[in-house]
């Protein structure tokens, strides 16, 4: 998640990757058969400049011993 948020915050675009042929990235990247990969996060620049949507305030989210008021 750091790595996203990191990668976000200085423009480029991030997307983190749970399914992918391992034996495929292994072979690419020279990882060891004794290394198992779990995860790739691929980064670069995006074709889309924008930025991302305004976060809501926490006060939106949160309520303090009531539901909604």
């Amino acid at each position: 998640m750091n790595l996203l948020l990191a990668a976000a915050d200085r423009g480029l675009g991030a997307f983190w990757m749970g399914m992918f042929r391992e034996e495929a990235l292994q072979e690419a990247f020279s990882i060891p058969s004794s290394v198992r990969p779990v995860a790739v996060i691929a980064v670069g620049h995006t074709l889309s400049k924008e930025r991302p949507r305004p976060r809501k305030a926490l006060g939106e989210l949160v309520y303090d011993e009531t539901w909604m008021s």
